[in-house]
């Protein structure tokens, strides 16, 4: 056998694999289903990074990680209102001009006043530590979850912490859902596993389906669990692309 036909051969079972892979998600239709999604509708990125397996320093492992900046917002907005509630608190430097004097001092009165104004410390302190509270609570549901092939856990902790929440053997895994979450307005796709228990738990959304179909396809090779293709429409019914009537 020349070495041509060999490399032809391998060639031949490298591409019929790929497009039984192709076969096995990439153009199965979806499945309408009336079990919601996991997760909310969102205008830019889900708070869940991609999928990243095989890392330098967890090589027999995938994770989603949680965003670093995902409720970046709220928390900003936080500490700003903070901020202003502990400068009132604290108090004010009588000896800086007054901003509504074109730069006249204060009189010594209103110094005197200002400076027998107690410092609130303890208020002060409370409020800080409430808005520390309060972050917490906007970034609670951040969440990494790895799948740990060396151990067959999936472990789920706190976003960016080594707090563990849950921890679910790949023997309690019944499939992974791909899952797309569509109205006439929005739209966005999710990987979800689905546990022999009848819980489902959210790994990942994005608004693009490559990324998360593509996470579906390597996490189902590595378990060796299916994937379940699923549209959820709230009713709506669409075309010939997945024909749901819901």
């Amino acid at each position: 056998m020349s070495f041509r036909f060999k490399a032809l051969l391998i060639l031949m079972i490298f591409v019929l694999n790929m497009l039984h892979a192709s076969d096995t998600l990439w153009d199965r239709p979806y499945t309408p289903t009336t079990e919601p999604p996991l997760h909310d509708k969102f205008d830019y990125f889900s708070e869940t990074e991609s999928l990243e397996c095989n890392g330098m320093f967890s090589p027999t492992s995938c994770v989603f990680r949680a965003r670093t900046d995902a409720h970046l917002g709220w928390v900003i907005f936080i500490l700003v209102i903070t901020f202003f509630l502990m400068a009132g608190l604290i108090g004010d430097n009588p000896d800086r001009a007054d901003p509504y004097g074109g730069g006249i001092s204060l009189s010594e009165k209103a110094k005197e006043r200002i400076n027998q104004r107690p410092i609130q410390w303890i208020k002060a302190l409370i409020v800080f530590a409430a808005a520390l509270l309060l972050v917490q609570y906007v970034r609670a549901d951040l969440t990494d979850k790895r799948f740990d092939f060396s151990d067959h856990l999936v472990t789920i902790k706190k976003g960016g912490t080594d707090q563990l929440l849950e921890t679910i053997p790949f023997q309690t895994i019944a499939a992974l859902e791909l899952m797309k979450y569509k109205t006439k307005e929005y739209m966005h796709c999710e990987v979800n596993l689905r546990l022999k228990a009848g819980k489902r738990i959210h790994l990942y959304a994005g608004k693009d389906k490559i990324l998360c179909t593509s996470a579906a396809i390597e996490l189902s090779e590595k378990l060796g669990i299916g994937v379940e293709k699923l549209i959820y429409s709230g009713g709506v019914v669409y075309g010939k692309e997945t024909q749901e009537t819901l």
